[in-house]
């Protein structure tokens, strides 16, 4: 709700319009889910670092691990084993960022000049 809400602001600070139709709840979602692919990127980077510098399991890596798992888990299925490196977490990083590319071309009609806001 509050992406479809900053949509509406932001269209009404923009064009002076008020209107809240079908389209905002469908681009608030693609904002939102583009803020989630956001927010697990930066999670993904904060667990490599952590798996590099830990030097035993903290609290903080053990939330890390279980909000990614469910992600990285099916991809690290399907690549063959590299020995000892991990590439799943860097075939996410590449997968999200293109699903940010998509989802931000199909937001800027709409927000033009303010794509710096997603």
């Amino acid at each position: 709700m509050l992406c479809v809400a900053k949509f509406v602001v932001l269209q009404l600070v923009g064009s002076g319009q008020f209107a809240l139709d079908g389209g905002s709840f469908i681009i608030g979602l693609l904002a939102m889910l583009k803020a989630a692919g956001g927010l697990i990127f930066w999670v993904l980077i904060l667990r490599a670092i952590l798996s590099w510098v830990s030097q035993g399991r903290s609290p903080i890596e053990y939330v890390m691990i279980q909000l990614t798992e469910p992600l990285v888990a099916p991809i690290r299925r399907i690549l063959p084993s590299m020995g000892g490196l991990d590439l799943s977490v860097l075939v996410l990083f590449i997968l999200l960022q293109f699903l940010n590319y998509v989802i931000g071309d199909m937001l800027s009609p709409y927000f033009g000049n303010l794509w710096f806001v997603l």
